[in-house]
């Protein structure tokens, strides 16, 4: 990851260290941009899996990229790609594998997404376009490898 000075066009504005909270003064903060399954941008799929962090020193940001790193779920970023998907105009009554296939998924990232939803605390029963994740889905899925 490659960290920058951030130079701020507004003087007044502050950040806040995403590791330790601490206030850092306009133009001290150094930032990066790090891997984040659970970003999934609704317009630019461009941008998924990437969010940016603030630090007040490079050991504090070195630890929030590692904390990043270690934090991230393939699963989590292809069901935020099936969540994208469902909502797109012609997705109503598409079938979960439709929905992969139109978001240019493999068919192993879907079942492995819908797998990892399913074993989750709180699952998604439905994605956002109202396609129901049933557990008899999964299984027709899991039986056609």
């Amino acid at each position: 990851m490659h960290a920058r000075r951030d130079h701020l066009p507004f003087p007044w504005r502050h950040h806040a260290c995403g590791y330790c909270g601490a206030a850092i003064p306009a133009g001290h903060a150094l930032c990066a941009l790090v891997p984040d399954s659970s970003v999934i941008d609704h317009e630019d799929p461009s941008c998924d899996g990437r969010r940016h962090v603030v630090a007040c020193g490079s050991a504090h940001l070195d630890l929030l990229i590692g904390q990043a790193n270690d934090a991230w779920i393939p699963e989590e970023r292809w069901l935020g790609q099936l969540c994208r998907a469902s909502m797109q105009p012609g997705s109503a009554g598409a079938t979960v594998a439709q929905l992969g296939a139109r978001a240019r998924m493999p068919t192993d990232h879907v079942r492995r997404a819908v797998l990892w939803n399913s074993r989750r605390e709180a699952p998604l029963r439905a994605l956002p376009g109202g396609q129901v994740l049933s557990a008899a889905d999964l299984e027709t899925m899991l039986g056609n490898r």
